[in-house]
């Protein structure tokens, strides 16, 4: 699919299904929702007319498919629920639980091939920044900027895929 396909679908389907990936010339501001605060701000300076590498962000859709895999997700996060913040060692322990978890999915096939569609539309020679974008990230009461992990110089498409797939279970990290 290409790039301008992809733009004119988000366009057309905004409010009914969100898409797995955004180009930075789609993203607005108020679409925290979907690519966390980062992506929003690359989107919000790309329509400013500052200079922004070309890029995309998985959205939140493409992450709840990939968590959606998770056996037993609810007693999972029940558990993460009642960490109560007191004991240091239980949140590792469950920090450390869900990641083992995690680290068994794949990248769900569906987002994985949105992802490399929209990585070969911007051209595969370049290497690529795989950053979080968290939703409750740089909000206004509260930062939590740079506590997942990042990679850059990511080259190739199984490692862009495991970058994103890093990502995502870095939000897990105690």
């Amino acid at each position: 699919m290409s790039r301008r396909r992809m733009e004119g679908d988000f366009a057309e389907h905004r409010e009914t299904v969100a898409p797995l990936m955004l180009f930075f010339n789609v993203i607005h501001a108020n679409d925290t929702s979907l690519v966390g605060g980062k992506g929003a701000n690359l989107g919000a300076l790309t329509h400013a007319g500052v200079r922004v590498p070309p890029g995309f962000c998985v959205t939140t859709r493409a992450y709840e498919l990939f968590i959606a895999q998770l056996p037993d997700r609810d007693a999972r996060f029940a558990a993460l629920d009642k960490l109560d913040g007191t004991d240091v060692e239980a949140a590792r322990r469950a920090a450390e639980t869900m990641r083992a978890a995690l680290n068994e999915l794949p990248v769900p096939a569906d987002v994985a091939e949105a992802v490399k569609e929209s990585w070969h539309s911007l051209g595969v020679d370049d290497p690529l920044a795989v950053r979080s974008s968290a939703t409750a990230e740089d909000l206004p009461g509260a930062s939590f900027a740079g506590q997942q992990d990042t990679y850059l110089n990511v080259r190739g498409e199984a490692p862009l895929l495991d970058a994103v797939r890093r990502c995502w279970i870095s939000l897990f990290t105690d």
